[in-house]
């Protein structure tokens, strides 16, 4: 098996992989230089982005081209799950072991009144009723009457972006 030109050259020719400072064996010169808590912001970003994104394909009517269709929202939704589903285990290797899920690592990292833990809560109850939902409740612009979630999906913009 051949690797790419891409990847032969961030290691370099001629590398003895089992020579290197690291455990596993594998050259350091592949590991960017993204700390631990950058990690974990990313990745705890680009979970709230998605499910962000869910959320106004839900509830917002203005400036939505989706406006009307159902399964565009319900697949939003799904694929938001899905992310997180994949990508908190390893979340969940970047904090101490009483740290459990993606709500308490959003607890931890914002605190239990924030914005996000509020906003994933939020998204955590509709996708709980996901089978259940009505079109004369979604789209309503006024995030049925919820003006916290409403003012955080207007005002969300994501963590502080990384910076390689």
């Amino acid at each position: 098996m051949t690797m790419s030109k891409h990847t032969k050259e961030a290691i370099g020719p001629g590398k003895d992989y089992g020579t290197h400072h690291n455990w596993v064996g594998f050259p350091d010169e592949i590991m960017s230089d993204m700390t631990t808590k950058e990690t974990l912001s990313h990745w705890t970003d680009s979970i709230l982005s998605s499910i962000s994104y869910a959320l106004k394909k839900y509830h917002f009517k203005t400036r939505n081209v989706d406006y009307g269709d159902k399964q565009f929202a319900v697949d939003r939704f799904r694929e938001a799950a899905e992310q997180e589903k994949h990508v908190v285990p390893v979340l969940e290797d970047f904090v101490v072991r009483e740290i459990s899920g993606m709500e308490d690592i959003l607890i931890a990292m914002t605190g239990v009144a924030s914005d996000e833990v509020y906003m994933y809560r939020c998204y955590k109850k509709l996708l709980a009723r996901i089978k259940e939902w009505d079109t004369d409740y979604m789209w309503s612009d006024d995030c049925n009457g919820d003006t916290r979630l409403c003012a955080i999906l207007r005002d969300w913009c994501g963590f502080r972006p990384w910076k390689p």
